[in-house]
């Protein structure tokens, strides 16, 4: 670690560095390079997925939602392990990663900011899947699956869904249940758009 990374880190607690990310100046506040993680691939990731799938759609989503996002509050009073900052066309995106406990259990947490207002979180629970259902449940407490979602149920472990205030929730088992919840989906996928555009290819970013 060179000189002034450690004066830094005893000041602040993190060190900040640009880094050139696929032809991008990318800021990234950090703790320790093991924190750093690609934040290109993080989003189009989430976004590919998503238009595989349908979107399920009802009434009840407008306030399920508001459920699966309790685990923001937890955030609140947290040191992100690292943040990166990119400047984009529709203004300054910020990504926050957390570690959040649950049921005494350690788990991820992204947290993005366009212009200081929450475009999208996500929350990787560790779990080995043993959650998927509750997370449905807390979806559709009633159990007033669509035969959309009942379909899905017997084929795979990915799901989609929107509600009418243009928020959106990807929901996946991909070992550990996954949740990505977008509050705007407008801009989400403009924000895609424009990351697009950038020359994704295999890179380190921890050196």
């Amino acid at each position: 670690m060179h000189f002034f990374d450690s004066l830094q880190l005893i000041a602040t607690g993190y060190i900040t560095k640009k880094k050139d990310l696929y032809g991008k100046d990318v800021h990234f506040t950090f703790r320790s390079k093991s924190d750093y993680f690609d934040p290109f691939r993080l989003i189009l990731d989430q976004y590919f997925k998503i238009t595989l799938y349908p979107k399920i759609s009802h009434n009840q989503l407008n306030e399920n939602f508001t459920q699966l996002t309790e685990v923001h509050k937890q955030a609140e009073d947290k040191k992100a392990k690292v943040i990166v900052k990119i400047p984009l066309d529709m203004g300054l995106l910020k990504i926050k990663r957390l570690v959040i406990k649950e049921q005494k259990r350690t788990t991820s947490l992204y947290m993005a900011f366009l212009e200081e207002k929450l475009l999208f979180s996500l929350h990787k629970k560790y779990d080995y899947g043993n959650e998927l259902q509750e997370v449905l449940n807390i979806i559709d407490p009633l159990n007033t699956k669509s035969n959309l979602l009942n379909n899905q149920l017997e084929n795979n472990n990915s799901f989609v869904f929107e509600n009418s205030k243009n928020e959106m929730c990807f929901i996946e088992k991909l070992v550990h249940t996954h949740v990505f919840y977008v509050s705007d989906s407008t801009k989400f996928e403009k924000v895609c758009e424009e990351l697009k555009t950038y020359p994704i290819q295999s890179m380190s970013i921890k050196e």
